[in-house]
This record gives structure tokens, C-alpha cells and sequence, in this order.
């Protein structure tokens, strides 16, 4: 039962949709495989899409146990648990690098405006940590990690060495009826393609931390398990080195 609860975890790597709210001291949903497809109950037996579940357990908050048979139930993680979690992601390989990029490679020039028309310098952020998403709004694997990538945002807001920017395909417009009901706190630029075209980045979402001499020090393709735990340790990697 254990590995089916590890492999349930991994495959939570894929297309997510909001999370609705639940009571989290209850059995909360239940998953029950039936002739080769996935059925989702809530605790009140009510269908629920596989992204929900899937939300939730990737979010580090909830987990996977047995119910009955076939049948797993989703249940809130105890700190206990998830400090096993945080150890069993120190383990896990580094998540898929980019093609895009390299390792030790100045990062390239970057000078356009967020959709709210501030300028946006890499020449400028010297000296900075510079935190970066590649994206587009019907991506359904950017949106899932929009929710992890907005608390990182939140946990170093304070500290103005540390920049964060999203770069989305999609135009100005497109961008702001999106970030209506989902909120993405970082810097958003539109109509990214061209910045997207000169370092040939073709998967999404990319990630990428650059560090204060402006060299790519993290990149990875996709959203795994240990994508975010990997983009914070890289920004505490490089703050520990020029304390």
C-alpha cells in the first residue's frame, strides 16, 4: 500500500483545476478505481474531478491512505508527516532540466514592461536573485503550480534582493481575465513569445533561478513534486552564499 501511495503522489504532477474548499478534519475524498477509470467521491459522495485530489496531495498539505479495498482516502498531513515529506524531496533527483538553458551561462538580456507598463531591466536587477516562470494561461501545468510558486512569492516578499517574473505567451488582455480568478503574484509579462524564441524554449512551464551576477544557477522543465522545494533551495543557496 505504500508504493501505491507513492505512485498516486507522483502521477499528481498534472492538469489541475481550482481547489474548492473542504473541511479538512474529515475524510475528504475518496478514490476508487472502477473497470480502468478513476471515480473521485467527496465525503458526500458527490463525483469530483481528478484535478481536486490531485491539488491537494501536491500541495505537500494532504496524503494518500487506504480505505477500503481498492479505494484511497485523501486526509490533512500532521507536521510530523510532512517534515517526512520535506526529507523525502531533499532525496528525490533534481526535476528535469530546461534545453533552454545551461547551468553557469549569463542569463540574457531581458528589457520590456510588466502588463501594468513598470519596466522590467535585467541590467538593472544586478545584483539581485531573479526568479523566473515561463508559462501561458491554458497551460494546465502552469496553472497547477501557480498556487506553490505564489507562496514562495509570499514568503520573501519583504526582501527586495529577490525579483519575481512571469513571462506568459498570452497577450495583455488574455492575462488579466485569467489573474481574475487566479491569482499569479508575480511580475506577469505579456506577449512573451519572442523572449521565449531567443533562448528556443518550447515546454511549459520553465523555471529558472539567475543569481546575483546574473548567471543561470536552477532551471527545470515541467511541474513535479519537488519542482518548488528545488526553486526555493536555489534562492537560499545563493542568499547563504553572499551573507
Amino acid at each position: 500500500m505504500q508504493s501505491i501511495k507513492l505512485f498516486l503522489f507522483l502521477i499528481g504532477l498534472v492538469f489541475i483545476t481550482d481547489l474548492s474548499a473542504q473541511d479538512s478534519s474529515k475524510h475528504i475524498i475518496t478514490k476508487k478505481i472502477v473497470s480502468g477509470s478513476r471515480i473521485i467521491l467527496d465525503f458526500k459522495g458527490a463525483v469530483l474531478s481528478d484535478t481536486v485530489w490531485k491539488r491537494l496531495v501536491i500541495s505537500g498539505e494532504y496524503g494518500l491512505k487506504p480505505f477500503s479495498g481498492d479505494t484511497l482516502t485523501l486526509y490533512k498531513l500532521s507536521e510530523k508527516e510532512k517534515e517526512k515529506r520535506m526529507a523525502n524531496l531533499e532525496n528525490m533527483p533534481k526535476p528535469r532540466e530546461s534545453k533552454a538553458f545551461i547551468v553557469g551561462e549569463n542569463f540574457y538580456k531581458l528589457k520590456t514592461k510588466d502588463i501594468y507598463g513598470n519596466k522590467i531591466n535585467s541590467k538593472e536587477l544586478k545584483g539581485k536573485i531573479i526568479v523566473l516562470n515561463y508559462w501561458f494561461t491554458n497551460c494546465p501545468p502552469c496553472r497547477m503550480e501557480i498556487p506553490e510558486l505564489n507562496k514562495i512569492a509570499a514568503d520573501y516578499k519583504t526582501d527586495s534582493s529577490i525579483v519575481f517574473i512571469a513571462i506568459a505567451l498570452d497577450d495583455a488582455g488574455e492575462i488579466a481575465e485569467f489573474i481574475r480568478n487566479n491569482p499569479f503574484n508575480y511580475s506577469l509579462i505579456a506577449e512573451g513569445k519572442y523572449l521565449d524564441n531567443s533562448y528556443k524554449i518550447t515546454e511549459y512551464p520553465t523555471n529558472v533561478v539567475v543569481d546575483r551576477d546574473g548567471k543561470v544557477y536552477f532551471h527545470a522543465v515541467g511541474y513535479g513534486p519537488n519542482t518548488v522545494f528545488w526553486i526555493r533551495k536555489s534562492i537560499e543557496n545563493i542568499r547563504t552564499k553572499f551573507l
